[in-house]
């Protein structure tokens, strides 16, 4: 069903990696199907995490037969310069990125579109409402209540 919906537009693709909102929760996470544009590529679960929380932090993604559009949290350039600051410490090894992902599903052996090559993806879930909470704290975007 995933690589069906690639043909018709639902997927986002970046120059690394394709990504698609596979689901939202009531309690503010959204699962994302996230793998490498190259066949036959290696990718490492803790990159796919971390690319999934990058496209819920700085991209967006487009709505499909699951999910409404997402757009980024950092929605400015000020909050995406603020985030930058930190973002070395964020992604480090024992950085906060690890609390807001998780990998839910590996699939292996996925065609790729128009090919006979394979590839793997994964399906992470992304806290997305915990992650807005952090970014809140360390000041990095505004409250959603601030000036009213």
């Amino acid at each position: 069903m995933f690589v069906l919906s690639l043909n018709i537009g639902f997927a986002q693709n970046t120059k690394n990696f394709s990504v698609e909102c596979a689901s939202l929760s009531n309690d503010g996470a959204v699962l994302i199907t996230i793998s490498k544009n190259r066949a036959n590529s290696n990718y490492a679960p803790n990159k796919a995490i971390k690319d999934a929380i990058t496209v819920v932090l700085k991209t967006g993604f487009p709505g499909s037969s699951s999910c409404v559009k997402q757009s980024p949290l950092l929605q400015t350039s000020d909050e995406r310069d603020n985030f930058n600051s930190l973002s070395q410490e964020f992604y480090s090894s024992k950085g906060d990125w690890s609390k807001y992902g998780r990998i839910v599903e590996r699939r292996d052996n996925v065609l790729v579109e128009g090919s006979a090559k394979k590839k793997r993806e994964y399906v992470v879930s992304v806290l997305k409402e915990d992650l807005r909470k952090y970014l809140i704290e360390q000041e990095i975007i505004n409250p959603l209540t601030k000036g009213f």
